[in-house]
């Protein structure tokens, strides 16, 4: 792969990523959690045919009718004993003056989102999905002249942010959220929070923010900067202050806190080929495979084990939803398909 295709991973948000909302790390030892994991699969030759998809204990299950072309899934959260997705859908039928159009499901019962524009041809998402105090929370973004990311409190949306960007991640904590943003127009890594914006960096370098993690009072993003050579760093900023993790040609994309520990998920570019990486503490470990492009999208801790999602792409073009757990691939298939987000529900 060209290195210059490392840029793939951050535009690739506008389109689901999707990765990651609110995933804490108060887990109950030795208790049993299904692992849940959202995104899409594909159907070639039949035009832009997604459908938003899940996977209970790595077998799939298909949350939407048939009748509903180009649907995404990109988050997803549990409350009770409810289950809420975020996604987006492709649908003339539905909704014709718009292009893309933002959802979410509450135990496999759609709900379309307001958006602020009627505008034709507008793409609206939804990217990520909180429930916090039986509120529920969703980030996205609408890509019309006046707007950029949208939060969605209990259905009700709020435009914040610059043009033409969009979330990257979102965490709600003690009723405040948290959306770190990518602006591709923006050479300033930055997040919002409740709607104030808190830039990360001074825009010497170009640089962005990819993922947002908060834990305690400490706030985590994680993201890259492109150094005075072009090259893409791996970097996460705690409370503003900024930590490189990689300078391989790399970027992060997920970050998560457990026990004193950071993990991140993102890639390098080895020998020509983007490469799922996974580093603990700063120390890599490169779980895709040598000689295809694979992309980790969102990484977590359970009880001591690790795991990521996301996926690779193979020679012919196609890609295919993955699982790692400590560094293990599980395929999950079918091919085409993606992995997004990741969630441990306990049982």
């Amino acid at each position: 792969m060209k290195p210059g295709l490392l840029i793939l991973i951050s535009s690739l948000i506008l389109f689901a990523s999707c990765r990651k909302s609110n995933v804490n790390n108060s887990k109950s030892p030795g208790a049993y959690y299904d692992i849940y994991v959202v995104g899409g699969t594909y159907k070639i030759g039949v035009g832009y045919n997604n459908t938003a998809a899940c996977w209970k204990n790595n077998t799939l299950i298909t949350l939407n009718d048939t009748n509903y072309n180009g649907c995404v899934g990109t988050g997803i959260a549990f409350n009770g004993g409810d289950t809420y997705m975020s996604g987006f859908e492709n649908n003339a039928f539905e909704v014709s003056n718009e292009s893309e159009y933002p959802v979410y499901w509450k135990n496999g019962v759609k709900n379309t989102l307001k958006t602020l524009s009627n505008a034709s041809d507008v793409i609206t998402q939804a990217n990520f999905i909180a429930v916090s105090d039986n509120n529920i929370y969703i980030a996205g973004c609408q890509s019309n002249l006046s707007l950029g990311e949208v939060i969605w409190i209990n259905g009700v949306p709020t435009a914040f942010g610059t043009l033409n960007s969009s979330p990257s991640g979102l965490y709600v904590a003690n009723g405040d959220w948290y959306v770190s943003v990518f602006e591709p127009q923006n050479a300033t890594a930055a997040y919002y929070k409740n709607g104030v914006r808190i830039n990360l960096s001074s825009g010497s370098l170009n640089a962005s923010a990819q993922n947002i993690y908060v834990f305690g009072e400490d706030v985590y993003v994680v993201g890259y900067i492109i150094n005075s050579a072009g090259i893409y760093n791996a970097v996460y900023w705690k409370n503003g202050v900024m930590t490189t993790i990689s300078s391989n040609n790399s970027t992060g994309g997920s970050i998560y806190v457990d026990n004193g520990n950071v993990y991140v998920g993102g890639t390098e570019n080895i020998n020509g080929n983007t490469i799922a990486t996974i580093w603990e503490n700063g120390v890599a470990t490169n779980v895709g495979p040598p000689n295809l492009d694979s992309y980790c999208f969102q990484v977590i801790t359970l009880n001591s084990d690790v795991y990521a999602v996301g996926y690779e792409t193979d020679s012919a073009g196609n890609s295919e939803a993955l699982l790692w757990k400590n560094g293990v691939t599980t395929t999950l298939g079918p091919t085409p398909s993606y992995a997004y987000a990741i969630y441990p529900k306990l049982e």
